[in-house]
């Protein structure tokens, strides 16, 4: 329905016409506000009466898919960067994901690495879903060379706020930088 939004989000609904039994898909644009499993919209052709989500997927920059590959309820993608940051945290620290998941998204899934400027310090990082650390993934572990440190993947993390997921970073010595990717998120 509509144009394709640009760097969005789209939401995409089996449709069927009972009377005829004919079905097909409907796309509609779900970047600001999360898709019901049932289309409530006003573009529904005629005839047209029963539908049920089936997926959420990406758009790029011209208004394209972005390639994925979608199991059930879960979209794969090519791996995007969702935080760099050198600030260290013990407490849960909130970062936006806005840009690589919909607002309907429940979990995801990536890779998490920390590395130290330095060598020999005891380095930690952690993904969460809240501050209350739901669903946490991290590593904790020893660099051994200067700029070493470590990237492991983090599975279902679950999106508790919307868009939102929470770190916490720290290093013994030296400069800690965390940084991040989603490579699949599920809805």
């Amino acid at each position: 329905t509509g144009t394709a939004p640009v760097s969005g989000f789209v939401a995409i609904y089996a449709i069927s016409n009972p009377t005829t039994g004919v079905s097909a898909l409907l796309a509609s644009n779900a970047t600001a506000a999360v898709a019901a499993e049932v289309y409530g919209g006003a573009n529904m052709p005629a005839g047209y009466t029963a539908s049920a989500l089936l997926t959420v997927v990406p758009t790029n920059a011209s208004s394209q898919f972005v390639a994925c590959y979608i199991a059930d309820r879960q979209i794969f993608i090519v791996g995007v960067y969702i935080i760099t940051t050198t600030t260290q945290s013990g407490s849960p620290v909130p970062f936006s994901i806005a840009g690589v998941v919909p607002k309907n998204a429940r979990t995801c899934r990536g890779n998490i690495q920390v590395v130290s400027s330095i060598s020999g310090a005891t380095i930690a990082a952690t993904f969460m879903g809240s501050t209350s650390f739901i669903g946490s993934s991290g590593i904790n572990t020893n660099n051994t060379a200067v700029n070493g440190g470590l990237n492991v993947p983090f599975a279902d993390v679950p999106i508790v706020t919307a868009q939102t997921l929470f770190y916490t970073g720290t290093s013994t010595a030296g400069t800690m930088t965390i940084s991040g990717t989603i490579t699949c998120y599920s809805i």
